[in-house]
């Protein structure tokens, strides 16, 4: 059903995911919808497994230096986002390197967040380097139970440096290929 007062298209919630894949083809600039199927991890991709919470998929593989994170996957973001707590954990020497960013949600509220660079984040096995996070206080990480545990809100703006990515909510894991 469409939001009332929207204009939203392409929105697919998780939860019609169920038992199904979803293949987000960076590469070729085209999202399938497949059923589930084992992946193996190669030269050039990375299976993680995951844990399903409300239906999404969080990563159990990921860390911030050498601490660990919960990395949830959205394709609805744009941005990744981290929480407070994962702000606090990088302490007082990144309060300088902050901008303001105002997002949208896809239901039309708006949130202001800090912007800044994490010099490198570990998902999976794959180390990305300068990667963008914008810190905020959302709810949603109050409904995935997160709000007291460093976490991070994967976006579009990383997923976007895999060639493919691949989220097997059949078999509860996450396939980066690297282009």
């Amino acid at each position: 059903l469409p939001f009332v007062g929207t204009n939203i298209e392409g929105l697919l919630a998780v939860d019609w995911l169920r038992g199904q894949r979803l293949v987000l083809n960076m590469a070729e600039k085209h999202v399938a919808i497949t059923a589930s199927r084992r992946d193996i991890s190669t030269a050039k991709s990375v299976v993680v497994p995951a844990r399903k919470r409300i239906g999404q998929l969080t990563i159990v593989d990921a860390d911030l230096g050498a601490k660990p994170i919960s990395c949830m996957i959205d394709s609805g973001a744009q941005l990744s986002i981290g929480n407070p707590t994962l702000r606090k954990m990088l302490g007082p020497k990144i309060e300088g390197k902050l901008e303001k960013v105002t997002m949208v949600s896809v239901t039309g509220e708006t949130f202001v967040g800090d912007m800044m660079y994490l010099p490198f984040l570990r998902v999976g096995g794959v180390q990305l380097g300068n990667v963008p996070v914008v810190f905020a206080d959302l709810s949603v990480f109050a409904l995935w139970g997160l709000e007291s545990k460093p976490a991070l809100v994967l976006g579009m703006d990383l997923m976007a440096e895999f060639a493919v990515v691949s989220l097997d909510f059949g078999r509860s894991t996450v396939t980066f290929e690297i282009a």
